[in-house]
């Protein structure tokens, strides 16, 4: 789930940003609905992580078109058994070997990869909609609340 915590620093900013013209001479810029929207997703930690998660699922992608690593092995047997070496000798093996996948395994851990990535990239889209729908709940609340605040003001005899 979101982060009150983001939405409610969007409100608080929000609403400073409108009282602040009160008691300001010169009014600020006023802060749109899109600042709202881009600042909550610039800064909030949850998206933060939902885009490293697809950049990881992308990477993962490429990585899984490669082939296996070679496995590299140096061995000695009968080095301190403690028998003569004319009864057991001493054994050396250097051997180097190669995963070949047969049976397309190498696509199929492709496309498992791609489909990883797909989900990361639609539950990113699900957070930043969620997200947005927050930020712009919060958003409205608080132009409601100025509105009704300005509207309760007694007016001045001019």
């Amino acid at each position: 789930m979101i982060s009150r915590s983001l939405s409610t620093a969007g409100v608080l900013a929000v609403a400073l940003t409108c009282a602040g013209g009160a008691v300001l001479a010169q009014a600020p810029p006023p802060f749109t609905l899109a600042d709202a929207l881009g600042l909550a997703r610039r800064e909030s930690p949850e998206a933060a992580a939902a885009r490293a998660r697809v950049a990881a699922a992308r990477e993962a992608v490429d990585a899984a078109a490669w082939w296996p690593n070679p496995v590299a092995e140096f061995r000695t047997e009968n080095l301190a058994s403690g028998v003569s070496r004319s009864v057991l000798p001493l054994d050396t093996f250097a051997e180097v070997t190669q995963v070949v996948e047969l049976g397309g395994k190498r696509g199929a851990r492709r496309g498992l990869a791609a489909a990883d990535a797909g989900q990361a990239e639609a539950a990113a889209a699900v957070l930043d909609a969620r997200l947005a729908l927050d930020i712009a709940r919060d958003y409205l609340d608080a132009v409601r609340l100025r509105e009704r605040q300005r509207s309760s003001r007694p007016t001045r005899p001019t």
